[in-house]
């Protein structure tokens, strides 16, 4: 019984030695983040073929449904164009999250997080987010994730224009949304 215990405490204290071993190692390797402006992102993949036929879906679906006098229908798809364009306004021009976006793209991430050298990547306005990794490296990769939606020429320089802008306020896009 003595000697069981004996183990079981041994087994624990290494355990402790060994947990509080990685902690340290772990805790002193810098970490690479990269982050983005969520705006370019949004704009980016506004130039892009797949929204563009993501659109065009949506439009072939409403006229389709006005085509069978089908108002139900209608409304639904006039509605998931007008929340669609919130969302997109919100994403381009203030500074709302765009996982929707980037999910998109999701395997071209972790290439392009090989390619910049970062182990996560986070938008520059998430500072909640940053604020845990205030102490590490951070580089702009809003190019290369642009580069991943394959903009026409137009929409690329647009996603690096508005870079140079501050984005609209909560309020502004509120009242955009509320009056529109």
């Amino acid at each position: 019984m003595y000697s069981t215990k004996k183990t079981i405490v041994s087994v624990i204290f290494y355990l402790i030695i060994v947990t509080a071993i990685s902690a340290t190692e772990t805790g002193n390797k810098e970490s690479v983040i990269g982050v983005y402006d969520s705006r370019s992102i949004a704009i980016a993949y506004c130039g892009s073929d797949e929204f563009r036929n993501e659109l065009k879906a949506l439009k072939q679906k409403y006229n389709s449904a006005k085509e069978h006098n089908n108002k139900k229908m209608m409304k639904k798809y006039s509605n998931e164009g007008k929340e669609l364009q919130e969302l997109f306004h919100k994403q381009a021009f203030g500074t709302y999250p765009v996982n929707n976006i980037l999910e998109k793209i999701k395997e071209k991430i972790p290439k392009i997080k090989k390619e910049t050298g970062v182990s996560i990547i986070v938008s520059k306005w998430n500072k909640q987010k940053l604020s845990k990794y205030k102490n590490d490296t951070q580089i702009n990769i809003t190019e290369n994730l642009i580069k991943a939606f394959n903009p026409d020429e137009k929409q690329y320089q647009r996603a690096i224009e508005i870079q140079k802008k501050e984005p609209v306020s909560k309020f502004t896009l509120f009242m955009m949304e509320l009056f529109h």
